[in-house]
């Protein structure tokens, strides 16, 4: 496979937004989990790799197709309190990573943590990755990528603000990264579907400083909702002078990961 970091695919879909779409990376398994995935794991050959994830998990699939790509061993954690023996075959992401040879593991939420520190212990020999691939390594990938879209693209350095789902953030840090780094003074949206603003900022906190997030707005009206589906299927983001600025359909709240929009301001 290809490196990935000096690959992406901008998109002008109106006058005034640009789209990064990371879901072209790659046919199988394209999306920002993928690119992650090539920093975390460059320059190591591990004896297999464990990760976890929910039944919808996108790195858990991308994890997966790392793993068949290079002939390496992957085993999934998935943590849901429902599921028997048909689960794999009812999610099409978990599918997929168990055809492309993932070993699945289930566990509920309230024994996750003994069972993943159980599992971590029986299989010493792989290599670890967090959920989501949230990891310096996996922030960096996205430091990297928009340092070089905004040296290739001078226009995009005067943009107004950048609007992306945010789940376990590292994405986010990596483009907010990038803006502190460049001195650029734009605004990163995170539509969270996991945890509400002040987790989401405490959690950040983790890798970078207050000043590297000042300018990080969380907006959690979607938090706790991953992987469901609105009743018309249809996902709408309101921001800015209270105009539609995009509209995703036929995507669950899981789905919309690796979409990523930039509004441009005006030019005088």
């Amino acid at each position: 496979m290809e490196s990935l970091k000096d690959t992406y695919s901008l998109h002008r879909i109106h006058s005034r937004l640009r789209l990064l779409d990371e879901t072209l990376i790659c046919n199988t398994a394209g999306g920002n989990k993928l690119r992650k995935l090539e920093y975390i794991l460059a320059g190591k050959t591990p004896q297999g790799i464990i990760t976890m994830g929910s039944v919808y998990s996108s790195h858990c699939m991308a994890t997966a197709y790392w793993g068949m790509r290079h002939n390496i061993p992957v085993h999934l954690i998935i943590i849901s309190d429902e599921y028997g023996k048909d689960t794999v075959r009812q999610y099409p992401y978990l599918f997929l990573s168990y055809k492309m040879g993932a070993t699945v593991n289930f566990t509920s939420n309230e024994s996750a943590y003994d069972f993943i520190e159980d599992y971590k212990n029986n299989y010493h020999d792989f290599f670890w990755i967090p959920g989501g691939g949230h990891t310096k390594e996996g922030l960096n990938a996205y430091k990297e990528l928009f340092i070089k879209i905004f040296t290739d693209n001078k226009a995009l350095r005067s943009i107004d603000w950048i609007l992306l789902p945010y789940g376990t953030g590292t994405t986010a840090l990596g483009i907010v990264s990038a803006l502190h780094e460049c001195k650029l003074d734009i605004r990163v949206i995170g539509i969270s579907v996991s945890r509400t603003g002040e987790r989401c900022l405490a959690a950040a906190l983790e890798f970078v400083n207050k000043d590297c997030i000042k300018n990080l707005v969380i907006d959690d009206r979607f938090a706790g909702k991953y992987g469901q589906k609105l009743e018309n299927q249809n996902i709408y983001f309101t921001r800015l002078s209270r105009k539609r600025v995009l509209r995703w359909t036929r995507y669950t709240i899981s789905e919309v990961s690796s979409i990523i929009t930039m509004k441009i301001l005006p030019m005088d």
